[in-house]
């Protein structure tokens, strides 16, 4: 023991033993144990290697050594008052507690979403423009969610206005049928908002175009014209692929990010693709929101219904035990 310095005390702290002395010392520490009929954390192995490797002296020759062995036989003591069982027992019982909180939690959750989703289900899902024209707030939100709830994606639910939520509705309409808009030429739809009537002729081959006028989708404008189109609202984004055409924008080059936008005085019929820089920090702040908003939601969902599966299987173990 004299031999047993502070330095290499401190080197060998914590370091496994596996030697023949060790391995008896431990043997006749949890002799002991079990003859005081006490299993605890630290147990007499404890006081007999402090005998063996001069700890006690080590602790008296500390500042405050007399107090801090006082301290760790109150310790002890508490300790031998309960077993190794009983701790085990009352651990699970803390752990239990805890689990069913979570689970009625998780199960009352569950059961709202399960309700949410029926509900949704019951709703018809509207096909054409004119079916939407009567239709308010939670109405359109509703429709929006039918159309996640079908597998839909590309767009969020969440809108910033009235407005907004009839043109992603509408898009969406008029990319599941391009004959989704019955309207009359000239009616938006939605009150309040104008848009341009198609091009005399609509679709037919005209005789002459006129000079300094562009034409696109059945509408005309001029390049003044285009130089002044307002954004109504952010409707999809996509990340060319290189292969795909995307309208006005052709084959853009593989990773560029795309999104499809409704002008002001257009209608969604008029397909259009911006890139980000020709957009307005404003709105792609505002349209990333919605969408980093959204799906963080939806992770949240799926980490709550696999803790709920975990929680569980828990349960069952638990019961079976």
């Amino acid at each position: 023991s004299e031999k047993i310095t502070d330095e290499l005390r401190q080197r060998l702290s914590g370091m496994p033993t596996t030697s023949t002395s060790a391995e008896r010392t431990f043997a006749l520490g949890r002799d002991h144990d079990q003859r005081a009929g006490a299993c605890r954390d630290d147990t007499r192995s404890g006081a007999i290697l402090g005998a063996m490797d001069n700890t006690h002296e080590f602790m008296r020759g500390r500042e405050k050594g007399e107090e801090e062995w006082r301290m760790l036989r109150r310790l002890a003591r508490r300790g031998m008052k309960e077993t190794m069982a009983e701790k085990r027992i009352a651990a699970g019982r803390v752990a239990a507690t805890e689990r069913n909180a979570k689970l009625e939690g998780h199960r009352a959750k569950q059961a709202a979403k399960k309700k949410e989703l029926a509900r949704l289900e019951a709703i018809p899902l509207a096909t054409r423009y004119s079916e939407l024209k009567g239709m308010v707030g939670d109405e359109l939100v509703d429709q929006l969610r039918k159309h996640k709830l079908l597998g839909k994606k590309g767009f969020t639910v969440t809108q910033p206005n009235r407005e907004a939520y009839f043109l992603q509705l509408q898009t969406l309409l008029l990319e599941a049928d391009p004959a989704a808009n019955d309207l009359e030429d000239g009616d938006s739809g939605i009150t309040g908002r104008g848009i341009r009537k198609k091009s005399a002729g609509g679709g037919g081959k005209r005789k002459k175009k006129k000079k300094g006028v562009i034409y696109y989708m059945d509408y005309e404008w001029t390049q003044e014209e285009e130089d002044d189109f307002e954004v109504s609202a952010i409707v999809g984004k996509v990340v060319a692929d290189g292969k795909a055409t995307y309208a006005n924008q052709g084959k853009a080059k593989v990773g560029t990010v795309l999104y499809r936008v409704v002008w002001k005085d257009f209608p969604p019929d008029l397909v259009w693709y911006e890139p980000e820089d020709n957009l307005g920090e404003g709105y792609l702040k505002e349209y990333e929101a919605r969408v980093a908003a959204e799906a963080a939601a939806d992770e949240e969902s799926a980490r709550e219904d696999a803790e709920l599966e975990e929680l569980e299987e828990a349960e069952a173990l638990a019961r079976d035990e």
